[in-house]
């Protein structure tokens, strides 16, 4: 949780940056500036680092959300408060797999999707995140967006999963939400 302050970005509890790439050397050269120290890092202490090397991601099948990168669906499930009802998850699923062919198309990437599909396998607790700040008057006022967390099952191609992991799926995703990463318990 961060706030903005007039000292800049203040942070409440300890935060995670999540670097998803298919250049080895943007990896190697966060490793050397993690090794300089924290000069490298604007005075940020680096606490901990994981490496996650993915191959074969076609074989897998299991995904989750971070709950510091949770998903934002349609607006129209805003008004639940906590868990969607499950009688409702199969419109979430749609709308989300309508999503990915949506951003597909919008980026001109060809995409197989025979067989593609999303499904919500559960839900975890959602959170509120501030995703807009509007000005009015001499204040400024933050309207809260409802962030889904999910463990999901998608199947489909291995072009499919990779374009996932790379952009993510759900609303918003230039906030840094909606990105995923491999359920290891599952796979």
């Amino acid at each position: 949780v961060s706030i903005v302050t007039k000292n800049g970005i203040e942070f409440k509890s300890n935060p995670q940056f999540h670097i998803i790439t298919e250049d080895s050397s943007v990896i190697r050269r966060l490793a050397d500036n993690l090794k300089r120290g924290i000069k490298a890092f604007d005075d940020f202490v680096v606490c901990e680092r994981m490496y996650d090397n993915i191959e074969n991601i076609g074989e897998c099948s299991h995904f989750m959300t971070m709950y510091s990168s949770p998903i934002i669906i349609s607006r129209m499930y805003s008004y639940f408060k906590d868990a969607i009802p499950q009688e409702k998850y199969k419109d979430v699923q749609d709308y989300l797999e309508t999503n990915v062919r949506d951003l597909a198309a919008e980026k001109g990437v060809s995409l197989d999707f025979d067989g593609f599909s999303i499904k919500i396998e559960k839900e975890y607790k959602p959170c509120d995140i501030s995703p807009k700040q509007c000005g009015i008057s001499n204040f400024q006022k933050a309207y809260k967006e409802k962030g889904r967390n999910f463990k999901l099952e998608i199947t489909g191609t291995a072009e499919v999963k990779d374009f996932i992991m790379k952009y993510g799926i759900g609303r918003s995703k230039s906030l840094g939400c909606g990105y995923i990463f491999i359920d290891n318990n599952n796979n």
